[in-house]
């Protein structure tokens, strides 16, 4: 094990030679982000299945900030904010604290790191096996905290729970990259409420603005439920191309690995999906409308059957012609898991496991089947 009074250095060294960083791009101010925190998380993934990983999510604490950043420093804590059997202490320093955690996943590896205070608004962790750098970029605002949360692998390097997740489902990575990126945020801040609010048209234009440079996600979570996935891309494909995309179900196999059939007729929908060992097959209900005034196209699909109960969840795609290209917004509301003893035993073992497939799912359909180039400009600067 490197000293700890030595670390900061060598790992700073390796990010200055890394790429650029995901960031909020400059015309979505925070500010406009935060109330779309009120009931969960919002992430940004310019470019799907690329490594490094590379995104960013926001949340929203009620703590001060100085109150988070002691937060994260407390690693004996951890066990009650992560699904972390035990945390162990290697060494403590002015530079930081080196640490060893024992997860609660089975077959999960040790996870080793460092974490620092780089400056009044900045926590630092140092992956020790990989030199990645993982920052969390502190706000004060009125009554809490603003966190924004960058992750960027090493290229060519992945962390150990990383590589698990691949030897298992090759396709997952984006999923499990951002399951853990959340699960991560919320030992900080829980933001979600009894009920979730209704969005704003400002809160609407600001996560469409933020659309336009990547996948924009939004965790919609309400206390004793499933939580919701909603993707969003604002790309130059011509909105009928992006309907006939969603709508041509028999190709989602070919563009979704872990989809082995998919078929429509007659105003219903039939699905197998294979992942992480387990299956799971079901049907649904598709319902369509289309808004002459804003040409909004809705696209309702609820589960009716199958292993999954009928009304056990459902999918919303929302398609709007813009200039240049298609505004596509898909609403996932669906634990698939519940549909497979094996998958549901995996899940079982921690929430990000759980949320990783419904994840899968959201980044997958509008990464693969709506696909695109996003209409704004790509959102990756040096972290000041």
């Amino acid at each position: 094990m490197l000293a700890s009074s030595l670390v900061p250095a060598l790992l700073l060294l390796v990010a200055a030679a890394g790429p650029p960083r995901a960031h909020i791009p400059a015309e979505v101010r925070l500010a406009e982000l935060l109330p779309l925190t009120a009931a969960g998380e919002v992430g940004l993934l310019p470019e799907h299945d690329r490594q490094p990983f590379n995104a960013v999510i926001v949340t929203r604490a009620t703590e001060p900030c100085d109150t988070v950043a002691h937060s994260m420093l407390d690693v004996e804590s951890y066990p009650s904010r992560f699904n972390v059997k035990r945390a162990h202490i290697l060494e403590k320093s002015e530079a930081g604290i080196s640490y060893e955690l024992e997860l609660n996943i089975a077959f999960a590896p040790r996870v080793p790191g460092h974490v620092r205070r780089a400056a009044y608004d900045r926590v630092v962790y140092d992956d020790l096996q990989t030199g990645a750098q993982f920052i969390y970029t502190l706000h004060d605002v009125a009554a809490g905290c603003a966190v924004t949360y960058s992750l960027l692998e090493t290229p060519g390097k992945a962390s150990g729970w990383v590589g698990v997740v691949r030897a298992l489902e090759a396709s997952a990575v984006d999923a499990a990259n951002f399951a853990a990126g959340l699960s991560s945020v919320r030992g900080f801040a829980k933001p979600e409420r009894a009920r979730a609010p209704m969005l704003s048209p400002a809160d609407d234009r600001a996560f469409a603005a933020l659309a336009r440079h990547g996948t924009a996600l939004r965790v919609v979570r309400e206390q004793g439920r499933f939580p919701v996935m909603v993707a969003r891309r604002v790309v130059d494909v011509p909105f009928e191309a992006a309907r006939a995309a969603v709508e041509d179900r028999a190709q989602y196999p070919k563009k979704i690995e872990v989809l082995r059939r998919a078929e429509a007729q007659d105003g219903s929908a039939a699905y197998h999906l294979a992942a992480f060992g387990g299956q799971v097959a079901w049907r649904t209900a598709v319902a369509t409308t289309r808004e002459a005034q804003s040409g909004l196209l809705t696209i309702v699909e609820r589960v009716v059957g199958g292993d999954l109960p009928a009304g056990a969840g459902r999918w919303v795609w929302r398609l709007r012609p813009i200039t240049g290209g298609t505004d596509v917004e898909l609403s996932w509301d669906l634990d698939l898991t519940a549909g497979s003893a094996i998958l549901n035993a995996i899940a079982s073992t921690d929430p990000a496991a759980r949320e990783s497939l419904a994840l899968q799912m959201a980044l997958s359909l509008m990464g693969h089947v709506v696909g695109g180039r996003p209409l704004g400009p790509t959102t990756l600067a040096s972290m000041p």
